[in-house]
């Protein structure tokens, strides 16, 4: 989550950014990409549909936007936006995102997650606060 919270940081004010944009920066940057799996054989225990044929063990199937990228949509969606700290942009997830379907076992999903649907976010004031990049707030 600290990293999730570093990238918001260095996110515009008030203004929209698209998730795959802040995605690309975060890849940038080793400090705002979050780990998820700390070994290369916790990999193996997560999958899609089948755990022998759908492990995200294989290679290419762990690929940042699938792992790493959905976890921070989880907490972008979660934690962010459910304390008030962003705005978000949010449509039917089914379709929205199309970077999981050369996995094995997700021809028959319509998404991945819920959370497949987040298209873009907006560090609003209270987010600016609470991340400690303003020293006053003042409620809307």
């Amino acid at each position: 989550r600290k990293a999730v919270a570093t990238a918001l940081a260095g996110c515009p004010r008030d203004e929209w950014i698209t998730i795959d944009d802040l995605f690309a920066t975060m890849r940038r940057n080793r400090e705002t990409s979050p780990t998820v799996a700390r070994r290369e054989r916790a990999l193996w225990k997560l999958y899609l549909v089948d755990p022998q044929y759908g492990s995200l063990g294989y290679s290419g199937f762990a690929d940042w936007p699938i792992l790493e990228g959905r976890y921070t949509l989880a907490v972008l969606f979660e934690y962010a936006a459910t304390l008030g700290l962003i705005d978000i942009e949010y449509t039917d997830p089914v379709g929205a995102r199309t970077d999981y379907h050369g996995n094995w076992g997700s021809d028959d999903l319509d998404c991945l997650s819920r959370y497949d649907g987040l298209l873009a976010i907006r560090l609003n004031p209270l987010g600016a606060h609470a991340l400690g990049l303003t020293g006053n707030y003042q409620p809307p």
